[in-house]
């Protein structure tokens, strides 16, 4: 992702949190965490929308605010579950909707399509793993089941 887009970020969250500047953003844990989420969260469906070679919008403190991160597309809506490296996305267990397209960040700067899963493959409990005490959240390991070629945008 490029330094302009982060740089617009960053100026943004700024903005969001009523702070002076970057430095008194850095100054406190909380804003420099709230930072690496949003650039996380960002990235991950900037990435998404070059995937599918839609525009990517144009960054500022509204949009930051108002961020969902989901795609709309003619016939539904694909959501964006971003997650980093070395590690698996954790969902609920539940009764999706909608599709998903999995984005994992290998780097600060590298974001990578994994795959779209139908909302069959999200239904289907085979493809969770360590599941918690109540079945309810579990780690997603269905990617040899999502497509990465998407025609329906």
């Amino acid at each position: 992702m490029s330094n302009l887009v982060t740089n617009k970020i960053k100026e943004s969250v700024v903005e969001v949190l009523g702070l002076r500047d970057l430095g008194q953003l850095r100054d406190r844990f909380e804003g420099q965490a709230y930072l690496d989420q949003q650039i996380f969260k960002l990235h991950s469906y900037n990435a998404s929308l070059n995937y599918l070679g839609l525009p990517t919008p144009e960054i500022s403190k509204e949009y930051i605010e108002n961020f969902k991160p989901i795609i709309k597309r003619k016939n539904d809506m694909l959501v964006v579950v971003p997650f980093k490296f070395e590690t698996l996305p954790k969902m609920k267990i539940m009764d999706y909707k909608q599709p998903r397209i999995f984005v994992l960040c290998s780097s600060e700067r590298n974001y990578n399509i994994i795959g779209i899963a139908s909302v069959e493959v999200l239904n289907d409990k085979s493809n969770y793993i360590n599941l918690d005490s109540k079945g309810k959240i579990g780690d997603f390991i269905g990617f040899n089941k999502t497509i990465l070629q998407e025609i329906n945008v």
